[in-house]
């Protein structure tokens, strides 16, 4: 079997201390990535020079936004496998390794979630434990895959349109992106593979936070969560996605008040938060859609 190729792809913007390290971590795997790139969205040239200095590509765009950031690299792309590791993540130095020994086992899946963990050992989503499976349902998508740990088949996301670029930081929802992708792809045919032998590791973007920062990134959250899973409600099987929502809401009120009234306050304003956030997204989703997206906001990739 031919050795696999695989791109990253790396949005970034005005935080070039964590840059750096994961350009470190991508540049000393072994066997290596075929491509490296990054799309500076910052305002200096700070990035140019580090990936000068670990051997990545450079593109610079003025115009914010994580999936314009991808869209915008994807055609440059010629590797069979992408990776989409966010600018404070850090792949293990045996990512492709990992990543080859398992496509000998699944050599049809379309994508495949590595197992992401925090600094102090936490897994950054509650379905990463360690039993490789399948994924094959929109559940088990949201409880195993975030884009720091995330490989995709270059084909299905060329067939899947790319990212929509109304989701991610620095859009109008602004969470759930690859989700959004791997739905798309779900719907077509493709299933993934959960694999906890790669690993890669992650700030929690709560502890890196203060606590006002904390709520509004749940919020925020939530908001991408909402709208997300009301773009899939409209689809031939809708109704999961929208027993997703009312679900995952529900869960976020019974938190809050869990919290409440165990008294761990702090604690019960994010769920607050996330519970806000999952049902002014999906309002919002709906008060938006009566206009049809443009292909600037679908960021179609050809």
């Amino acid at each position: 079997m031919s050795p696999t190729t695989v791109a990253a792809i790396v949005p970034t913007l005005d935080r070039p201390q964590w840059l750096e390290r994961s350009l470190a971590a991508l540049a000393a795997a072994a066997p290596a990535f075929a491509e490296i790139w990054v799309v500076d969205q910052s305002a200096g040239e700070q990035g140019r020079a580090l990936c000068e200095r670990f051997g990545a590509r450079w593109l610079h765009l003025d115009r914010r936004g994580i999936s314009h950031a991808r869209n915008t690299a994807l055609p440059h792309v010629r590797a069979e496998w992408v990776a989409f590791p966010d600018d404070d993540a850090e792949v293990a130095a045996d990512v492709i390794a990992q990543l080859e020994k398992t496509l000998a086992r699944h050599p049809d899946v379309a994508f495949i979630g590595a197992h992401v963990a925090f600094p102090d050992g936490r897994p950054m989503q509650p379905g990463m434990d360690g039993r490789a499976r399948t994924l094959a349902s929109p559940p088990d998508v949201l409880r195993t895959t975030v884009s720091p740990g995330l490989f995709v088949r270059r084909d299905w996301i060329t067939r899947a349109g790319g990212f929509d670029e109304r989701f991610g930081v620095g859009a109008e929802f602004p969470s759930g992106e690859e989700s959004d992708l791997l739905f798309t792809i779900l719907r077509s045919g493709g299933t993934g593979w959960y694999e906890p032998a790669i690993h890669v590791r992650h700030p929690d973007p709560f502890a890196i936070r203060d606590e006002r920062g904390g709520r509004r990134r749940m919020a925020d959250y939530g908001v991408g969560l909402g709208a997300l899973l009301a773009k899939h409600s409209q689809g031939g099987s809708g109704a999961v996605y929208a027993a997703l929502q009312r679900r995952l809401t529900q869960r976020a009120a019974v938190g809050a008040a869990a919290m409440m009234l165990s008294g761990r306050f702090a604690r019960a304003q994010h769920f607050a938060a996330a519970f806000r956030g999952r049902r002014a997204g999906w309002k919002r989703w709906f008060e938006r859609d009566a206009a049809p997206a443009t292909p600037a906001q679908t960021g179609a990739v050809r």
